[in-house]
Order: structure tokens, then C-alpha cells, then sequence
């Protein structure tokens, strides 16, 4: 490659890769910026979406929730008084106008009861008499009522059969006989609640981008739209639904052939969708591309003229570089007529080429004599030097220091090599004394780790043991707690049976005092008759029978108001003892969590215990390795070292086959004092190591 293309293609390689490297960054950083900011309106306006779903969905269940506790507690109120008046012989199931009556009194809209074959036979209206439970969908699931006196339903509001209204049926047992005692109420309040939360209003206030949208699917139809005109339409079977219709992300969908980036989440049977068009995202990217071009296109023109300049600027330096070829493919440097002729020529130039051309022949010159002492020095002659044509004059400096050098390093080798002779043979001697010592060591080794082991599998079979131990507790555990709810179950039907019995006694209240106020009616009837005389005789005799009656009702309800006393002292008996029952289970509870959480405590220590005693063992196993690799390398050690003393003696012979100034070691030990050998207590003359490590050698 010429010189030429050397300079100028790095120079415009790397302006044109900058230009481009700085076009190509502020692209991605607009489009990442673009990215980043429609992927925030999509994920904000999404998860406000979801949010409201979810808080709609919350307070709907807790009302709901409510309805259902309070409208069953008035079916069972319902309940209560069919049994009543069953009891007193006053039931009559086709009386709509009683019915209606107690639903007056009960605040609900409908009350009707059933056969025990689920055939409606009363209630408050008339229309429904007849009606069986089992050939409706809506009635059918009540029926389990019959085979299941203690299940009760409260139904999801839905219209009802006659006016389509929005209605909740709830139902219980017959308490008097087989049936099923069902009221209906209007859950007009549920569906005005419903409507206040309507997440469509929501959706109608965002902002999404210039052209984006909001929209609502329920089941495939599309519920809300702030396009209005897509409301209602049917998306079930359309490809781009079946992508966004489950789960939550985004994605690129084409609707009716336009694209979108659509941001969905599906929650509580609805797909929230956002949707940003591709044409507006387009549009914001479009001006950064543009730009890029540009910027492409003007650092390609910028290259081409700098080409051309470095191009001319070059041209004199096509004579160094034939003759640096030529030198670099025969080893030629000598300058000839004709290069000198060209020298002259291109060296009057005042700029840097010619310079350079003028420097280049002088240098060639100092060569030609360096090589020639070079040539000396290879023959073995180590005494000549050559003239330094300053004191910057590196290679003039380099090739005297290089003589002295050799000189200085020759002799100096001449005493080392007696130094390392001495010095491998100690060398071996310590190495088989480090191999002893680590044969040593390893036996140890492999005695310590066997031990390791064995505590290692005592403390997993400990573990094990914890943890089954724990599931146990946890077992037990959760059969106290239910125990505890169950108990907790069994109070509150206990204080029910309390509530009901004190309505039955003031119910006997009321049927003493009219059993009271008839024998007074009595009692007027018999005064009046026997004025009559021999006229009222009759009318006695009917006063004095519902006297009679009067007086059986009385006693009748007094040994009942006995019974349902007695009913509610037992009642209240056995409310007290079952909450003593469940403040001990709750005892119960407490201890087994406590016993539990102290077990899994254990069972977590021994875990750890087992990880860090096999952690040791690996680190032993470690050990034992770099014993035995110690161990080998000290052999190897002794053998290296009865090769360096046979090596050291052929150095020798070979030293002495150069000629050297005189005072070669000295002058060598006084220019660049070096590092001998430490001498041997004991031992002058021979190299040694210093004493301190020679009394720690062998010691492991």
C-alpha cells in the first residue's frame, strides 16, 4: 500500500466514521427518545385503565358482599315467620294479600314458598302460583335447598321473568316443613352504583398523542371507542384481537389495514386497549432520518477533497520510498550517482519533504560505518568502538554501550556460572528435603477430610430430620387454626339461636295477652247471657268454651315461654363454653406457630452448618492437591538443578572463546552492580542462600 493511502486512509476513515458514528447516535437517541416517550403514554394511560377496572371491580364484590349478608338474614327472618305461623294454624300459602304484608314488613319487593318438591304453591304474587323451580335456569339452583336443608343462595342480580327488572333472589329452608322460602329484591341501587364507576368515562378524558385512541372490549365486542363509530362492532374472529386478547403487553397490530403500537391488558373479562397509529409515530422519526442523510452525504464530499490534497502532498516522497524498498529487499543502503543527483534536487525544498529526503542520506551514511564495526564485534572482537557524531547520536551511543556491556556481562558470567553451580546443588538438596515434608502433610490431609466427612453426614441426617419434624408442625398447625375458625362458626350460630328465641318470646307475649283480653270478652259474653236469661242460654254456652279455649291458649303459651327460657339459658350455656373453647384453641394455635417457627429455625442452622462443613472439606481437598503438587515440583526441583551445573560449566568454555577488554568483571561489577548469589554460612567462595531462609527450608 503507498505511503499516500497509509496517511490518508486512517484520516478519512476516521472523519467519515465520526460524522457517521454522530449521525447514527443522534438518530437512535431521537427514535430511543421517540420510543421512550410513546411507550410512556401507553403504559400510563394503560395501567390507569387497569387501576380503574380493578377498583371497580373491589368496591362492586364489597357491596355485593354486604347485599348478600343482609338480604339472606331477611329470607331467614322470612323464614322464621312461615314456621310462626304454621305453628298457630294461621299459614295460608295462597293469601297474597298476608304476603304481601310481611314483605312490606320485611322492606323487600317479593316473598314466595315452595313444596317440597320446589312447586310454588304461595307467596305475594298471585301470578307465579304453579311455578316450578325446576324448568327455569334462573330457579333451578335453588332446588339444592331441598336436598341440602343448610345451603343457602343469594343469586347475582339479573332481570326477572315478568318485568325484566333488575332483581336478586335469595333463598333458605322451610323451617316448618320440607320447602324453600325465596325473596326477591330490586337491585336498581347495584346498577346505578355500576354505572357511577364506569371506567368509559375514564377512557374518554385521555390523551394519546395527536391521532392514538382509547378502547374497551368485553367478550369480543368492542364496549367503548373514542372513535364512537367502532362502539359496538364484533372484533371476536379479527386476527389483531386474538393477539392482544389475553394476558398484558405490547405489540404492533393492523386494524382494518392501518398500523397501530398497541398497548393492551386483559382484566376482570375486559381488553384494555391503547392504541398509537404508526403514521403519527412515523412522523416524528421522519426529521431525524433526514438529517442523518445529510450528514452521510457531506462527510463523503469532505473525504474526497482531503484525498486529493494528501494525494499531491506526497508525491516527493516516492524517491524514499524506492530506495527503502530497495534497501529493505537486498540490504543495499550505499547511495549512488544518480541518488545523490536526486538528493540535491529534492533537498531544495525548504519544507518538511526535503528535509526529511536531506536527514535520510546522512542517516544512511552513519549506518554504513555502524555496520562495519558490527562486523568486528561479530569476529569476536569486543575491544573497538566507533565516533559518536553527538550526544544524541543514539545508535553511535547504543553500539559503544553494547561493546562495554558485553565486555562487563561476559566476565561477570564467567563468575556467575561457578555461583549457580554451587547454588543447584543446595537447591537439590532443599528439594528433597520439601518433598519429604509434603509427603507428610498430604497423609495428615487425608486424615483431617475422612473426619470432615463423617460430621458432614451427621449434621444432613440432623437436617432431614428438622425438616420433616417442621412439616409435621405445619400440618398441625393448620388443623388448630381450623379447628379455631370452625369453633369461632359454631359461636356465632349459638348467639343466632339466642337472637331467634328472644323473637319467639315476645312473640308468646303477644299470644298470652290475647289469650288474656279473649277470656275478658269471655267472661262480658257469660254476664250478658245470663241477663238474657232463658234467651242467652246459647251464647253461654259459646262464651263459656272460648273461656275455655282462652285459658288452654294461655297455659299453652306459658309452658312455651318455660321452654324457650330453658332453650335460652342452655343457648346462652353453650355460647360461653364454646368461646372458652376457641380462646384455647387460639392458645393452641399461638404455641404450635411459636413450636414451628423454632423448629424451622433449627432446621435453617443445621442447613447452614452442612453448606460450611462442605465448604471445609473442599478447601481440605484443595489443600491436599497443593501438598501433592509441592511434593512433585521439589523433584523436579533437584533434577533442574543437576542440569543448571552441567549447563554452567559448557557456559564457561564458551566465554572464554571472546576477546575482552582487560578489567572486563570489574569494570562490570562497577558500572551496574548486580545481584550475586548469597554466600553459604560457613562456605567462603561458594554461592549461597541467605541464613534465615535456609533454617526455614524443609520446615513444612
Amino acid at each position: 500500500m503507498k505511503l499516500k493511502w497509509k496517511i490518508a486512509l486512517p484520516v478519512l476513515a476516521l472523519m467519515l466514521l465520526s460524522t457517521l458514528a454522530t449521525t447514527l447516535m443522534n438518530y437512535f437517541i431521537t427514535r430511543n427518545s421517540i420510543n421512550n416517550i410513546v411507550e410512556t403514554i401507553i403504559e400510563s394511560n394503560l395501567t390507569t385503565l387497569v387501576s380503574q377496572v380493578e377498583r371497580t371491580s373491589k368496591t362492586e364484590q364489597v357491596l355485593f358482599d354486604e347485599m348478600d349478608k343482609k338480604n339472606l338474614a331477611l329470607t331467614r327472618a322470612f323464614a322464621e315467620i312461615v314456621r310462626m305461623n304454621a305453628e298457630l294454624g294461621t299459614l295460608k300459602p295462597q293469601d297474597a294479600a298476608e304476603f304481601q304484608r310481611i314483605s312490606d314488613m320485611l322492606g323487600v319487593s317479593e316473598v314466595h314458598i315452595t313444596d317440597d318438591k320446589g312447586i310454588l304453591i304461595g307467596g305475594s304474587i298471585t301470578g307465579y302460583y304453579g311455578f316450578d323451580f325446576g324448568a327455569s335456569e334462573q330457579a333451578a339452583p335453588f332446588l339444592r335447598i331441598l336436598n341440602d336443608p343448610s345451603y343457602e343462595l343469594a343469586q347475582e342480580p339479573q332481570p326477572n321473568g315478568a318485568e325484566q327488572k333488575l332483581f336478586q333472589y335469595t333463598g333458605t329452608t322451610r323451617t316448618d316443613e320440607k320447602g324453600i322460602v325465596q325473596v326477591g329484591l330490586d337491585a336498581h341501587v347495584i346498577q346505578e352504583f355500576h354505572d357511577l364507576l364506569d371506567i368509559a368515562n375514564t377512557a374518554s378524558d385521555m390523551l394519546i398523542g395527536s391521532t392514538g385512541r382509547a378502547s374497551i372490549i368485553r367478550d369480543g365486542i368492542i364496549v367503548y371507542s373514542q372513535k364512537t363509530e367502532k362502539i359496538g362492532r364484533d372484533c371476536a374472529t379479527e386476527e389483531w384481537y386474538r393477539q392482544v386478547s389475553s394476558g398484558r403487553g405490547k405489540t404492533w397490530v393492523d386494524i382494518d389495514g392501518v398500523n397501530f403500537y398497541a398497548g393492551y391488558a386483559n382484566t376482570g373479562g375486559m381488553t384494555m386497549l391503547i392504541l398509537f397509529p404508526q403514521a403519527e409515530y412515523n412522523g416524528y422519526i421522519s426529521p431525524a432520518i433526514n438529517s442523518s442523510v445529510i450528514g452521510i452525504a457531506v462527510a463523503v464530499l469532505v473525504t474526497i477533497v482531503i484525498y486529493f490534497l494528501v494525494s499531491k502532498s506526497l508525491k516527493p516522497l516516492a524517491f524514499i520510498s524506492a530506495f527503502m524498498n530497495r534497501a529493505g529487499a537486498t540490504g543495499d543502503v550505499a547511495l549512488r550517482p544518480a541518488d545523490v543527483e536526486t538528493i540535491e534536487r529534492l533537498s531544495q525544498a525548504k519544507d518538511e519533504i526535503g528535509q526529511t529526503i536531506n536527514g535520510c542520506a546522512g542517516f544512511v551514511r552513519h549506518v554504513t560505518k555502524i555496520a562495519m564495526e558490527l562486523e568486528s564485534v561479530a569476529g569476536g572482537d569486543l575491544t573497538g568502538s566507533i565516533e559518536q557524531l553527538s550526544e544524541s547520536d543514539t545508535m553511535g551511543k547504543s553500539l559503544n554501550h553494547m561493546v562495554t556491556t558485553l565486555n562487563d556481562m561476559f566476565g561477570d558470567i564467567n563468575s556467575s556460572a561457578d555461583q549457580v553451580s554451587a547454588g543447584s546443588d543446595q537447591a537439590a538438596r532443599g528439594a528433597q528435603t520439601l518433598a519429604q515434608g509434603s509427603t507428610q502433610q498430604a497423609a495428615s490431609v487425608e486424615e483431617l477430610s475422612a473426619s470432615i466427612n463423617d460430621i458432614a453426614e451427621k449434621i444432613k441426617e440432623n437436617a432431614e430430620i428438622a425438616a420433616r419434624t417442621s412439616t409435621l408442625s405445619e400440618t398441625i398447625k393448620t388443623n388448630a387454626e381450623k379447628g379455631s375458625r370452625q369453633m369461632d362458626e359454631m359461636t356465632e350460630a349459638v348467639r343466632e339461636i339466642d337472637q331467634a328465641s328472644q323473637s319467639i318470646g315476645k312473640i308468646i307475649k303477644t299470644i298470652d295477652d290475647i289469650a288474656f283480653q279473649t277470656n275478658i270478652l269471655a267472661l262480658n259474653a257469660a254476664v250478658e247471657a245470663a241477663r238474657a236469661g232463658q234467651h242467652g242460654k246459647g251464647f253461654a254456652v259459646v262464651a263459656e268454651e272460648v273461656r275455655s279455649l282462652a285459658a288452654k291458649s294461655a297455659d299453652a303459651a306459658k309452658d312455651t315461654g318455660n321452654l324457650i327460657s330453658n332453650s335460652m339459658e342452655k343457648a346462652e350455656l353453650g355460647s360461653r363454653i364454646a368461646a372458652e373453647t376457641a380462646a384455647s384453641l387460639a392458645e393452641i394455635v399461638s404455641g404450635i406457630n411459636e413450636s414451628t417457627m423454632l423448629i424451622n429455625n433449627i432446621a435453617v442452622s443445621l442447613d447452614s452448618e452442612s453448606l460450611g462443613v462442605s465448604q471445609i472439606n473442599i478447601g481440605i481437598d484443595q489443600v491436599a492437591d497443593v501438598v501433592q503438587q509441592n511434593s512433585a515440583t521439589a523433584e523436579e526441583s533437584a533434577a533442574a538443578s543437576e542440569e543448571i551445573s552441567s549447563q554452567s560449566t559448557v557456559l564457561q568454555n564458551l566465554i572464554s572463546q571472546f576477546k575482552l577488554k582487560s578489567g572486563g568483571g570489574e569494570n562490570a561489577r562497577r558500572h551496574e552492580p548486580r545481584a550475586a548469589l548469597p554466600v553459604i554460612s560457613g562456605q567462603p567462595g561458594q554461592p549461597s542462600h541467605a541464613s534465615d531462609a535456609g533454617a526455614e527450608f524443609g520446615k513444612y
